[in-house]
């Protein structure tokens, strides 16, 4: 279990959460690494809240990072490392172009990219699992092309602290 950390706010944008190893780690406000440490050291935060990794821009029928997308998952890699503990779901996203199987498959290959990523980064692979929902849940219009863009997107959940 995680205790809570101490919690400080920065003036510049960042905010230091306290690791369970007497270490600080700092991240800015509005990253996906802050959405991370507020969930894992927040005491009763719920489990299983799914959080879009939005520097994850896949284009159509591909699984490629890309270098935003390594980037946001080095932040989620150096979270991890500083909670050792805690134990993640990488949820695979399609849009709904082609066909339902061939949705269902790329949106696993695409967690599964993510997974390998992170186990590239420090990650013990026993610590993730993955999940594909092809197209059955998007966040936006599949209408538009920039709608369709959001749909092809992982998502990182919290299964254990």
């Amino acid at each position: 279990a995680v205790t809570p950390a101490v919690i400080t706010p920065g003036a510049n944008g960042m905010k230091s959460y306290a690791t369970p190893g007497g270490g600080k780690i700092e991240v800015a406000l509005n990253s996906i690494a802050n959405k991370l440490l507020s969930a894992i050291t927040t005491p009763n935060a719920p489990l299983n809240k799914p959080f879009n990794l939005d520097k994850l821009l896949f284009s159509t029928d591909s699984a490629d990072l890309g270098a935003e997308g390594r980037q946001q998952l080095q932040e989620v890699a150096d979270v991890l490392k500083a909670f050792p503990s805690v134990q993640i779901r990488l949820n695979g996203h399609a849009d709904n172009s082609g066909d339902r199987a061939s949705n269902k498959m790329l949106s696993g290959d695409r967690a599964a990219v993510v997974k390998e990523e992170l186990n590239k980064l420090g990650i013990d692979a026993k610590r993730m699992t993955t999940d594909s929902f092809g197209a059955s849940q998007p966040i936006a219009s599949n209408a538009t092309e920039g709608g369709r863009q959001q749909n092809r997107r992982v998502e990182i959940a919290i299964t254990k602290r």
